[in-house]
């Protein structure tokens, strides 16, 4: 999950879910985007939907496979519904 800030140079940044305790990370050293950054976080929710409507203005294609690391990383806290919810927002896209 991802929270947006408005950084030092008054640009929004968004900082992601902190691992196990679920905390948010107050002061990093190097803050995420908005569209994201390269690191231990995933993406945010909407640079995945920017992209694929980016993808489905610009390309004729019939379908985008969804394959791999989706699902957040709390195995131990969501639910069978949570995890269903999830893939049907994203093939919703």
């Amino acid at each position: 999950m991802w929270t947006l800030t408005i950084g030092p140079d008054r640009r929004p940044t968004a900082i992601c879910r902190f691992a196990a305790e679920k905390k948010f990370v107050e002061s990093p050293r190097k803050a995420a985007g908005y569209w994201g950054t390269v690191g231990k976080c995933d993406i945010p929710y909407w640079t995945l939907k920017n992209m694929l409507e980016h993808i489905n203005a610009t390309h004729e294609i019939d379908y985008i496979m969804l394959s791999g690391d989706f699902i957040n990383h709390f195995d131990w806290s969501y639910t069978v519904d949570e995890h269903v919810a999830t893939l049907r927002n994203l093939s919703s896209l």
